[in-house]
């Protein structure tokens, strides 16, 4: 598997490498984000391939922090409710699963939100979607078994692979199996960041970075991009 270190641009930020290979969309609040007076209307994908995430109705224009003391004070977007950007087909989406996401991130709600989230296949990583404050994944039913808060700053990773998708929080597995079908079709349908592409299901907190690649990811591969993100972020379960 490729792997690549940070460049000036912010294409791979500094710190331990994480894969490029596979890479289908980089986001990182720190390179690319378009605002003015704090409002967010596009977010450049970082990975070379295009898929860039806007929203030009002001009201929905998520709010650049330019620096989140729980971040490790790093700028993140907060999104308030009724706030997401989205794109259309990723560019250079795969035909077919596996696929693995990884978001950087919180939520303030109870209730079933999405931090991404794809249309066709219909396939998400979220939190509130059993009750209360947890991380799930969703590709045809929720793995949430655990519950891990998601009030608080998180990097999550949804493995999506038929019938053995899995979800990770802080590098640890908190759900695995059958129960997450999955999907024989790609990351091909249109794209929602912090909420559906629709604006449905909306996230009440703060979005740090989103990772999408084609293919699963190894043990040894997942816990680099966990550690990149915890040193980058200086989340203290590291």
């Amino acid at each position: 598997m490729g792997l690549g270190r940070a460049t000036a641009s912010g294409r791979i930020p500094s710190g331990v490498p994480v894969p490029t290979t596979g890479l289908l969309l980089w986001l990182t609040a720190d390179v690319g984000v378009s605002q003015a007076g704090g409002s967010v209307s596009q977010w450049l994908d970082q990975s070379g391939n295009g898929n860039t995430v806007l929203q030009s109705t002001p009201a929905s224009q998520p709010t650049f922090v330019a620096s989140k003391s729980t971040y490790g004070n790093q700028p993140v977007l907060q999104l308030i409710g009724s706030q997401w950007l989205k794109a259309g087909p990723l560019n250079n989406g795969p035909a077919s699963t596996p696929l693995t996401i990884y978001v950087v991130g919180e939520s303030d709600n109870t209730s079933n939100v999405v931090f991404v989230n794809s249309d066709s296949p219909s396939m998400s990583i979220g939190s509130g979607a059993s009750g209360g404050q947890v991380f799930y994944a969703f590709a045809g039913s929720v793995l949430n078994e655990a519950g891990v808060s998601s009030n608080s700053p998180s990097i999550v990773c949804g493995s999506f692979n038929a019938g053995s998708s899995a979800i990770y929080v802080n590098n640890s597995i908190i759900a695995a199996g059958s129960g997450t079908t999955g999907t024989s079709a790609g990351f091909n349908g249109k794209l929602g960041i912090g909420a559906g592409f629709t604006g449905s299901n909306s996230v009440t907190g703060f979005i740090a970075a989103v990772l999408i690649y084609s293919g699963l990811h190894t043990q040894a591969v997942r816990q680099r991009i966990f550690e990149y993100f915890g040193a980058k972020y200086s989340l203290g379960w590291l």
